[in-house]
């Protein structure tokens, strides 16, 4: 965030853009995305690959919804949202109830009937459908068009998004002493594209949803050369 803040500093374009760049530079899609990519690439590590994508989600999408709020009076439409706001807002995040919810079951030894198991297992293989959706509903002619105009707009999420963050990720991670397969994963994780819950955040901070759609396809696709190249180096 840091980084892409001090880039965009002196950029001449809208504040409501650079907001969204921002987001976009800063938090990654780690399970619509990440949690398949990690699940095909441990299949003998598949507890560890769920545990850090799990984990990427709860602090990713936590952050984000802190983070949009805090940036709306710098750059979006509408005032900042009281502290006060913000906290009730995380906590009623519906993620964190889940794993709540799911851990106590857990560690409660709570048998959860299969048919329940069935009903989630087919409402969670809708979700990345609807997200598409989603981000498919929020794309507009104009934005694409002022994006293809002034691609370089575009490369500050490029290389901070998908170059810096994989790297601070692996470097963090070999100081913290993780395992190689943990390490492996977090790395993965540092280097998705932009998270697609940052449509919804930045809707609600005013900033520019229809570039952050943009910037959300393009790094994506992107994604499916950098992901690669990455993984090849471990």
């Amino acid at each position: 965030m840091l980084v892409a803040s001090l880039v965009l500093l002196p950029a001449r374009i809208d504040s409501r853009v650079k907001g969204s760049l921002v987001l976009a530079s800063a938090f990654g899609n780690v399970t619509y995305l990440g949690l398949p990519v990690l699940q095909g690439l441990f299949p003998q590590h598949q507890l560890e690959a769920l545990e850090v994508a799990v984990l990427a989600e709860v602090t990713v999408t936590s952050l984000d919804l802190v983070v949009s709020s805090l940036i709306a009076p710098l750059y979006g439409s509408e005032a900042g949202r009281s502290p006060k706001a913000i906290a009730k807002e995380v906590a009623e995040f519906p993620l964190l109830w889940a794993i709540a919810l799911a851990a106590a079951c857990r560690l409660g030894g709570v048998h959860v009937p299969a048919f329940v198991l069935m009903a989630l297992h087919l409402l969670g293989a809708t979700v990345s459908g609807v997200m598409l959706l989603v981000l498919g509903m929020a794309l507009r002619p104009s934005a694409l068009v002022a994006a293809v105009r002034k691609p370089g707009h575009l490369a500050t999420p490029l290389l901070v998004k998908l170059v810096l963050s994989p790297i601070l990720v692996l470097v963090l991670a070999r100081m913290l002493g993780l395992g190689d397969v943990k390490t492996h994963a977090i790395t993965m994780e540092g280097a998705m594209p932009p998270q697609l819950f940052a449509l919804i955040a930045a809707d609600q901070a005013g900033l520019d949803t229809e570039y952050l759609a943009v910037a959300v396809l393009a790094l994506t696709a992107l994604s499916f050369i950098t992901l690669p190249l990455l993984d090849s180096r471990f």
